[in-house]
């Protein structure tokens, strides 16, 4: 069943990743069932997430997406992400 929307779906992978890294992995909120609906739905079923939408100027965004993350979530996130890196630094460098 289709439904009339100004919905958002990424047209491709990298959009998806842009998206996701601005809106969803910022989200206080964690892990939401947003996404994963948004990956099995198409944009004009009815069950596809209203939250996911263009703006007034056209800009996709997430209306349910609450930016205050907090420290110890980005730390954690910026130490894995250095961990990864030292270990790939040494697996090119060995």
């Amino acid at each position: 069943m289709k439904k009339e929307s100004n919905s958002y779906r990424p047209s491709n992978e990298t959009e998806g990743m842009f998206f996701t890294d601005q809106f969803c992995e910022r989200c206080k909120k964690g892990k939401c069932e947003i996404l994963a609906l948004t990956m099995s739905l198409d944009v004009n079923d009815v069950g596809y997430p209203s939250e996911w939408i263009h703006d007034d100027n056209g800009k996709p965004t997430c209306t349910a997406f609450d930016a205050r993350v907090s420290f110890v979530r980005r730390m954690r996130k910026a130490k894995l992400f250095r961990k990864k890196l030292k270990l790939l630094m040494e697996y090119n460098n060995g």
